[in-house]
């Protein structure tokens, strides 16, 4: 309850955590097309928000709804594009893989290898929204990844006004 009002700015100013969404290889734009809902279907020119993740890294990794592993997770090239991002000075992630509600073998891998590397935030679609469909469950988690850290700074600071009172 606490962080609402400072979750809510930011996130209207666009000041959360600089965040990489780690998506399953040819779902790079999924979470930009979204559901194609809108008010004025017939619009020609939409003016789409900004995206709350500054870069996507499309894993070679793929899984099926019954849990059949139809491509293996490439592992050293997702650590190399995570580690040019967390050179570049990102330092939170957000994983969203196909039917990783489900199945989250990949998902816990990709965050393992993003925890080696050095990322203080590590939003993983499966523990932050199980949910069935990639869109709400990608979104829920990117917000995750993009405010978490706005919000640990902010009760770390009030727990430490607390305790300094006490004294």
């Amino acid at each position: 309850k606490m962080g609402t009002t400072v979750a809510t700015n930011a996130l209207l100013e666009r000041k959360g955590d600089r965040t990489i969404l780690i998506i399953t290889e040819g779902f790079g734009d999924a979470l930009r097309i979204g559901y194609q809902n809108r008010p004025r279907l017939f619009d020609r020119h939409i003016v789409l928000p900004e995206m709350l993740y500054e870069q996507v890294i499309e894993a070679t990794e793929r899984v099926t709804a019954n849990g059949d592993v139809l491509q293996a997770l490439n592992r050293e090239t997702v650590t190399r594009d995570m580690q040019a991002a967390y050179d570049d000075g990102i330092r939170s992630a957000a994983i969203v893989f196909m039917h990783g509600y489900r199945f989250p073998e990949h998902e816990q891998a990709v965050a393992a290898i993003a925890h080696e590397i050095g990322f203080t935030q590590v939003s993983v679609s499966h523990q932050v929204s199980p949910l069935v469909k990639l869109v709400s469950r990608g979104d829920t988690t990117v917000v995750d990844a993009y405010l978490s850290p706005i919000l640990r700074r902010y009760v770390d600071g009030v727990a430490g006004e607390i305790a300094g009172d006490k004294e």
